[in-house]
């Protein structure tokens, strides 16, 4: 009771926000078409990236185009940026320059357009739109500026939305109420996620796909290239996202022995020298194997350093049934 009275005044005026765009006292943008948001209530660890991959890939195989939009957090400037045209070549740009998370989108969706601005109607339009049937908006349940035929909220098992709360008392952006915006959840994990305020919520379940390990500099020209035959038996390793301890988690569960795992905060730029000086602290283990994230890889891509060592480790998300969403974005009357 006390932690969700604490939590209210944060509630109270995130709601009133909303408001304000659901009323007309603030003007909402229409994009050149049809918007699918992808997006979360909690404050980051959500698989709120790789469930965007997710359903852009899911849409590019049922034979509709999509470009990503992003807000770019974190990213070196402010001015609307075209991070990738979708031409195959993958991003045009470097990650300090786009933000990790799109730039990785545009990494691993070579042929989907990316796009960042502050402004997500900024963004688009750096997209030609005779090439574009969808706009996919990554973490934008919050961007309500923003109109969309579809709001997918991503919904993580192991801590559901309605479990937590806002500041003080936790890490929701909003209220639990807020998810009565959501046209559907993207619900992700092997646990339940049920709750009767809820159960009238079509699910699309999200799935895991296998990991993978790739040497950094084969990730570097191809995310999907050859993995490594084998985990190592041992490995230092780092990582710069909202949970990193869950990382390291899985890489024991392979059965890969850490002799150091190094926590940084959440998108660390890195420089050469601290890569190359944790390299040495893992020789001094008498370790040769650094491994790391793909989100960390994306800031490590254009750096000068010996990357033979560092191994990436893959972590992807797939929708269980695609035609679920198919058919939830033709039924908002989005193209089909």
């Amino acid at each position: 009771m006390i932690r969700r009275l604490a939590a209210r005044p944060w509630s109270f005026v995130a709601a009133a926000r909303v408001g304000m765009y659901r009323d007309g006292w603030l003007r909402s943008r229409d994009l050149p078409r049809p918007a699918i948001s992808v997006g979360a209530l909690e404050m980051g660890g959500t698989g709120k990236t790789p469930a965007t991959v997710a359903v852009a890939a899911a849409l590019r195989r049922a034979g509709i185009r999509p470009a990503i939009v992003s807000r770019g957090y974190g990213r070196v400037g402010s001015s609307p940026l075209l991070v990738s045209d979708g031409a195959g070549t993958g991003p045009k740009v470097t990650a300090s320059q786009a933000g990790d998370e799109p730039w990785l989108m545009a990494h691993l969706l070579r042929d989907v357009p990316v796009a960042v601005a502050g402004a997500r109607e900024l963004a688009a339009a750096l997209v030609p739109h005779d090439r574009v049937d969808v706009f996919v908006l990554d973490d934008a349940f919050q961007h309500v500026r923003v109109r969309r035929a579809l709001d997918l909220l991503v919904v993580d098992t192991a801590a559901p939305f309605w479990t937590q709360y806002p500041p003080p008392s936790g890490r929701l952006r909003e209220g639990a109420a807020a998810a009565s915006r959501a046209d559907a959840f993207l619900v992700r994990g092997h646990g339940e996620a049920e709750n009767e305020r809820w159960s009238n919520k079509p699910r699309i379940q999200l799935s895991a796909a296998p990991s993978r390990m790739l040497p950094l500099r084969e990730w570097r020209q191809d995310a999907e290239g050859t993995a490594i035959a084998a985990p190592p038996s041992t490995g230092v390793a780092f990582a710069g996202i909202a949970k990193p301890q869950r990382f390291f988690g899985d890489l024991r569960a392979m059965g890969v022995h850490l002799e150091l795992a190094q926590q940084y905060r959440d998108h660390q730029m890195y420089t050469a020298t601290e890569i190359n000086g944790l390299a040495e602290r893992a020789r001094l283990r008498n370790c040769r194997t650094l491994l790391t994230t793909e989100k960390d890889a994306a800031r490590l891509a254009h750096l000068e350093i010996d990357d033979a060592s560092i191994v990436v480790v893959t972590y992807r998300l797939e929708l269980r049934n695609e035609t679920d969403l198919v058919d939830l974005l033709a039924a908002s009357r989005g193209p089909a």
